[in-house]
């Protein structure tokens, strides 16, 4: 089977790196009609998007990590007229849309995760029966939260993670944050070569929140989802507060 593009967040000695294709539009109409070459996610039942998030780990839980994809798909559903979700579990007998996997690299049966990589996720794939088609790998040895803050030292040994300085904060991955990134990805954008975008090709020139390039991105393939600007603004107070915690 043909490998199919996708990205990966890497960590490194000078910070995270992402591994993808970019788009090298100069305009935004440039960047949108290049955009058109990723396609777009289509539900395999026709109206909404399934999904699931396969989580073991015990320092970021299942709920956690479950709350963690509605804060990312949300972060794009508020611009966009994507289809709605629905959260199926493992049990599910039809076709899984997208799925979040948290995995090692001795269980990762793709060899795509490797001891640095943070996460991976495909680009769009209509065909249901590839095993690829939506999914999104986590790398179960990164300490995540829904912050992305220092964490005190003591933290990480109640939960028996050994650390050398209890008082110490050590630096935490921003779970939403990366997934959304990488959920634009699923949905069908490359990189933006621009900075100040959430689909920026580094994660020190990523904002936590779709700029406006990215909102004309995901409207060109999607279409602009009806709401108004206050109710719009509700959810954007809502996912700050709730993604902060």
């Amino acid at each position: 089977m043909t490998h199919p593009p996708f990205c990966r967040i890497s960590s490194t000695p000078n910070g995270m790196k992402f591994e993808s294709v970019e788009n090298k539009g100069l305009t935004i109409n440039q960047v949108i009609e290049n955009d058109k070459n990723f396609g777009k996610m289509v539900p395999a039942n026709g109206e909404y998007f399934t999904y699931a998030v396969f989580n073991e780990d015990t320092e970021f839980t299942q709920k956690e990590a479950v709350k963690g994809f509605a804060f990312a798909k949300q972060r794009w559903r508020i611009y966009a007229d994507l289809p709605s979700f629905r959260r199926v579990t493992k049990n599910f007998q039809g076709v899984i849309d997208f799925r979040v996997e948290f995995r090692t690299v001795e269980t990762d049966p793709d060899k795509q995760l490797q001891a640095n990589t943070i996460m991976y996720h495909y680009y769009p794939i209509q065909d249901t029966n590839n095993p690829f088609r939506g999914l999104c790998v986590v790398n179960k040895a990164f300490y995540f939260t829904s912050h992305g803050n220092g964490v005190l030292g003591s933290e990480f040994e109640n939960q028996g993670i050994p650390v050398q300085f209890p008082d110490q904060k050590y630096q935490t991955m921003d779970f939403d944050k990366l997934l959304a990134h990488e959920l634009g990805h699923g949905l069908g954008l490359p990189h933006d070569t621009e900075p100040e975008n959430m689909m920026a090709y580094r994660e020190d020139l990523m904002t936590e929140y779709p700029s406006e390039r990215d909102i004309a991105r995901m409207q060109a393939k999607y279409g602009v989802r009806s709401m108004t600007f206050f109710r719009r603004m509700r959810w954007l107070m809502w996912l700050q507060r709730a993604s902060e915690r």
